[in-house]
């Protein structure tokens, strides 16, 4: 059963990399919309990153996690830097 989002959440580091990237608001934002609708969609991660899961937008990643009503946006940024 996918969870029912009510709130989405995003971290100081994801604010700032969408905040200093206007021409990816819009892109990022609607993948944001797509992971609410269903949070199951991304890939989980695995590692040291185990419980959090990313969502592919083009040369961009969007890390995060969820709650039964929460999505949790933990990062957003190029795929070559967003797992250091």
């Amino acid at each position: 059963m996918i969870p029912i989002i009510k709130s989405v959440q995003l971290s100081p580091a994801a604010d700032d990399f969408i905040s200093s990237h206007p021409e990816l608001k819009k892109t990022i934002g609607q993948a944001i919309r797509r992971l609410a609708q269903n949070p199951l969609d991304g890939i989980p991660l695995r590692g040291r990153l185990r419980g959090l899961r990313k969502k592919r937008v083009g040369d961009y990643r969007i890390i995060y996690t969820f709650t039964a009503t929460t999505l949790n946006i933990v990062d957003v940024g190029d795929r070559k830097d967003i797992y250091r």
